[in-house]
């Protein structure tokens, strides 16, 4: 979240609110998006730089400006933020305190930066390992292993399950109905037994890594390149 906005009154003229504009305007991340306060902080409306420039100089911005605001408070997840932002084409959010008030905005580039720290975690969730905030090449191997291991003795058991109930079935000849289903079964149990521990492949992380940049030479985009093929899919095996 920025601290630093800009924000107008709603008695100014828009001649008042260029001259704020260019007196401090300079030393802000973005004034392209403009709000509007009481004397009490509370978030009154919001317009933009192409509002004041198609509106008279004498127009006041009460006349000109949007009451209907979308904003954060304080206490919503950055995600939900930067999904209410992507949902309405926002180029910034305001964020407003428990009274209402304004306290500072969420950028698009803050946004943007939350998806990708969301989607690595995903990733790396779906290659069975917990989230971690350094990059795969820079992670030691015990901190690896470290990740890894609650994932795996979950899947560990639970592979437990699915062997002792195919071997229950392989003793018991297999239900009615199942005839066609159940060779199969049995020809391939070791795939069905350990699903997770194939699955969980740490090498998602790696492509992952080459789509952020941060593997050298790497595009993650599984284009034949040598680091794509070195982090490449098995085939299946029968």
């Amino acid at each position: 979240m920025n601290m630093e906005f800009l924000s107008l009154k709603k008695d100014m003229t828009v001649e008042d609110a260029f001259k704020r504009i260019r007196r401090i305007g300079g030393e802000l991340e973005t004034i392209n998006i403009l709000y509007v306060t009481d004397p009490t902080r509370h978030l009154l409306g919001v317009l933009s730089v192409r509002d004041l420039l198609l509106a008279e100089e004498d127009d006041l911005i009460e006349e000109i400006m949007d009451p209907d605001v979308v904003w954060a408070k304080t206490t919503d997840d950055k995600e939900d933020v930067a999904q209410a932002m992507s949902k309405y084409d926002y180029l910034a959010m305001p964020i407003v305190d428990k009274e209402e008030r304004l306290v500072g905005i969420v950028t698009v580039d803050d946004a943007m930066d939350v998806i990708e720290e969301e989607t690595t975690e995903d990733f790396e969730k779906m290659a069975a390992m917990l989230p971690s905030d350094k990059p795969y090449l820079r992670t030691g191997v015990f901190a690896t292993w470290k990740a890894r291991l609650p994932w795996l003795m979950v899947l560990m058991l639970s592979a437990t399950f699915t062997g002792m109930i195919l071997n229950h079935y392989e003793s018991a000849g297999g239900l009615p109905g199942t005839q066609l289903v159940y060779p199969y079964a049995l020809r391939h149990r070791r795939q069905l037994r350990y699903p997770g521990l194939r699955g969980g492949d740490p090498r998602p992380e790696p492509g992952r890594g080459g789509l952020l940049g941060r593997i050298p030479g790497c595009c993650g985009r599984n284009c034949g390149c040598r680091c794509c093929a070195a982090y490449a899919w098995p085939e299946p095996t029968s």
